[in-house]
């Protein structure tokens, strides 16, 4: 029998559980699986299957013990044998244990496993177990986990209550449902607060707490109808990845509750603003007028319940509580997010001395933000990344509720901007389309987000509906050029031809040798989906296929060393003697004694640029090189040496520039500490005639670049790592190398690769192997599919992507 939906509820013997159960099976069409520990076989699997059922619905019953590492695969191999289940549109992680309440001191080791074996671990398992089934949902799949408030750390104030083997698990499985949704393209994952329950758990920390059964505020059928209202509305893109009451309210945002609920004995609605708590607890005395009442003696019983979940809402607490409560009234007020990230951003990203013929527009950026109204939308967008990339160091992580506010702040700005013929032309617009397409990339290298290029796009847009001839002031010109270069790399990363108009390409618009760079760039990015679409497209048979590429690849190798040579001589890298090397940084990693310094980060980076570029037309020659001699065909003698020699060269150059990016590092450090990095001469320092954001003159000490290295040295260095990444060899140690790897010197392959797994340290990324690899991948650029959506590694590589495995 076919059904409309298949809902599957853990622990839904009693309590909430069950009540899901029997509101689901109500519905017509509905497959309600009760997982229960009691098994199909057993009295509570018939009382369950004898609940009212819908218009076509069924309950069936199966056996799921969460104290069992293997329950979830067996529930899962169970459906499918038995009842043919092949899709599950819903799974509510429910069961859950309560079995310890006293202070911390008196949890033994075992009871403190327990709780996270059947609470936090055993969600996690049942969300492998069932996520084949769940992305097998012909509608969008969900995934609840039933946890607690007691979990948030910032409303401890508000519940001290002393379970701390139960708060550890709902605290640790809220965290899980924020690192599952961002793993899951599809699967909505929320965590679910039903509220202080009147069911067995919930009466039984009434009874512990000192309170009746029936001063437990919240009724079953309320919190059993306040979840489905939360389950049938939750959808990926608001409420995936956050915790919610039965309400529809967010909780633990990170903002503190008001109080009011508390001493009113109701179950807090949610948080409307962080200023509605401004003038509580002002004095000692207000804070103990307000403060729970002492409870009764407390001891640690048994009781064991199928609801996992319990929200107090006027706990009296231990007696050593009272003391923290009054010290927490002199804690330091909370510091400004905003601000601080903000510093922190310009201070080490922006604010640092630059060449001015180099044209990274973050570099440009302060000028502009300092113009602009504080709320406008390049405000709210520079706030936005300038929170993620705060977050990122002090926290290791991104995509914080702040940094999407102010995201969102900017987009809603953005579009009335657009909306206006004056606006959509002002240079402040698109410097926010720019700071947007920023913060995007750094959620696409850090929280799995898929950047289908949308920004990009509208940058596109707007040069196009501008024209070359609106950029006739210095900044607007510098918008152009990072606009335009940003758009290029990203065609290039991501397979896909430059849309930009052939104005907008010509050799007048690009004086900086970074814009000359990116128009042989445009060529390179047509050459590439030329050879990834394959003969076919192209009409030819694939001998011409292959003379042509090879003859276009040539003639741009050249010129891209062309650009090489012609380079002005601040731009030009200075080889530093390893002897002279601080001894730290030849431990750290120092190829052949090279080590090549240049007159700013920057400049090392467009080198590099450029010999990534190198290597991919070095590459088309290889492998079409290797095609005709495959047809029989005969190619020049002269381009095995020539490819042999100019390969070579290009890495050793590569290789050369990681000491000055990396200097000594070996771990995470933060841009204020001092790490050595490989002097540069004086004489070089002269030659770039150094500028501040605001284009005043100034001079780049060391510590200059050490901050500046520190911050983005690593960034830098990986887009030449993802190039060499491409090569699989590069990229596994026990992989036979390509024609073109294999021309490397003895071990500079290995080398490399151990600067890529040093990178994955500094950085905290993670390394090969593990869960969570795919981010390490997205951040190293890999090809993306042939349909330009974004990011599929996993994806096999066609006729015209073996070209990246030479």
């Amino acid at each position: 029998m076919s059904f409309a939906n298949t809902i599957l509820v853990t622990g839904s013997k009693s309590g909430i559980g069950k009540g899901l159960l029997a509101t689901y099976a109500a519905r017509p069409n509905t497959l309600a699986i009760a997982a229960i520990r009691d098994g199909p076989d057993s009295e509570a699997a018939k009382t369950l299957t004898s609940l009212p059922v819908g218009a076509g619905s069924k309950i069936i019953v199966a056996k799921y013990d969460a104290s069992s590492k293997t329950a979830a695969v067996e529930l899962a191999d169970y459906l499918k044998s038995v009842y043919n289940v092949s899709a599950l549109d819903v799974v509510v992680a429910n069961a859950g244990i309560l079995k310890h309440f006293g202070p911390a001191k008196e949890a033994s080791a075992e009871t403190i496993m327990e709780h996270l074996q059947i609470n936090t671990l055993a969600p996690i398992l049942l969300y492998q177990g069932t996520q084949e089934l769940l992305n097998a949902s012909r509608q969008s799949p969900k995934f609840f986990i039933i946890s607690s408030s007691i979990g948030s750390n910032s409303l401890q104030d508000h519940y001290p209550l002393p379970v701390i083997a139960y708060g550890m698990s709902k605290a640790a499985v809220n965290w899980a449902v924020s690192r599952i949704h961002r793993e899951e393209d599809r699967i909505t994952v929320v965590a679910m607060q039903p509220g202080w329950v009147q069911t067995a758990m919930g009466n039984t920390a009434a009874e512990l707490a000192g309170m009746k059964p029936e001063e437990v505020p919240v009724k079953l059928e309320d919190s059993v109808s306040g979840l489905i209202s939360v389950f049938d509305k939750a959808d990926k893109a608001t409420y995936s990845g956050k915790f919610w009451d039965q309400n529809g309210a967010q909780c633990d945002e990170k903002r503190p509750e008001c109080g009011n609920c508390i001493k009113r004995k109701q179950q807090c609605p949610g948080y409307r603003n962080s200023f509605d708590a401004v003038h509580k607890d002002e004095t000692l005395t207000t804070s103990r007028k307000s403060a729970p009442k002492r409870q009764k003696k407390v001891h640690s019983p048994t009781s064991d319940s199928s609801d996992s979940s319990i929200s107090v809402s006027n706990p009296p607490s231990p007696s050593h509580v009272d003391r923290t409560l009054d010290l927490a009234l002199f804690t330091k007020p909370s510091r400004n997010l905003e601000m601080e990230s903000l510093c922190y951003f310009f201070t080490n990203y922006v604010n640092i001395p630059r060449d001015p013929s180099t044209n990274i527009f973050i570099e440009y950026i302060l000028p502009i933000y300092l113009n602009t109204a504080p709320s406008s939308a390049l405000a709210e967008a520079i706030n936005a990344s300038a929170i993620n990339i705060t977050s990122m160091w002090m926290n290791r992580y991104v995509d914080s509720y702040r940094a999407r506010e102010a995201y969102a702040k900017a987009v809603t700005s953005l579009k009335l901007l657009l909306q206006d013929p004056i606006e959509a032309k002002a240079d402040e617009t698109l410097a926010t389309v720019f700071m947007l397409d920023f913060y995007d990339s750094l959620n696409r290298r850090f929280v799995h987000f898929v950047d289908t290029g949308t920004h990009q796009q509208g940058a596109v847009a707007l040069l196009k509906h501008r024209g070359r001839d609106s950029f006739n002031t210095p900044l607007s010109q510098r918008l152009f050029n990072a606009m335009r270069s940003r758009h290029i790399n990203y065609s290039l990363q991501f397979g896909k031809r430059v849309e930009l108009d052939p104005e907008l390409l010509t050799d007048e618009t690009a004086v900086l040798p970074s814009a000359k760079l990116d128009l042989l760039n445009v060529e390179l990015a047509d050459l590439l989906v030329l050879a990834r679409d394959g003969p076919e497209a192209a009409g030819l048979s694939l001998a011409d296929f292959y003379r042509v590429i090879l003859d276009r690849a040539l003639s741009l190798e050249k010129r891209l060393q062309a650009w090489v040579d012609a380079l002005p001589k601040s731009w030009q890298p200075v080889s530093i003697p390893a002897s002279e090397l601080h001894h730290s940084i030849r431990d750290a990693g120092v190829y052949e004694g090279m080590c090549d310094v240049y007159s700013s980060l920057a400049v090392s980076h467009v080198n590099n640029a450029a010999r990534s570029s190198q290597i991919g037309a070095i590459r088309l020659i290889t492998r079409c090189s290797r095609g005709l001699n495959e047809l029989g065909i005969a190619v020049d003698p002269q381009i095995e040496p020539y490819v042999d020699l100019r390969v070579q060269e290009v890495v050793d150059r590569f290789c050369a520039s990681v000491p000055f990016h990396l200097g000594n590092r070996t771990r995470p450090a933060f841009p204020d500490e001092h790490r050595e990095y490989p002097h540069v001469p004086a004489e070089l320092r002269r030659l770039a005639s150094y500028v501040d954001p605001f284009g005043n003159e100034v001079e780049m000490t060391m510590e200059d670049h050490v901050r500046a290295a520190a911050a983005i040295g690593g960034w830098f260095i990986m887009v030449p790592l993802a190039g060499f990444l491409r090569a699989r060899a590069m990229a596994q140690a026990n992989s036979k190398p390509g024609p073109l790897v294999g021309k490397l010197r003895k071990g500079q392959v290995a080398w490399v690769r151990g600067q890529m797994e040093r990178i994955q340290k500094i950085y905290l990324f993670p390394t090969n192997g593990s869960p969570t690899e795919h981010d390490w991948k997205c951040i190293l650029k890999q090809f993306c599919d042939s349909h330009g959506d974004g990011h599929n590694l996993f994806q096999p590589l066609a006729f015209n992507q073996r070209i990246w495995t030479a």
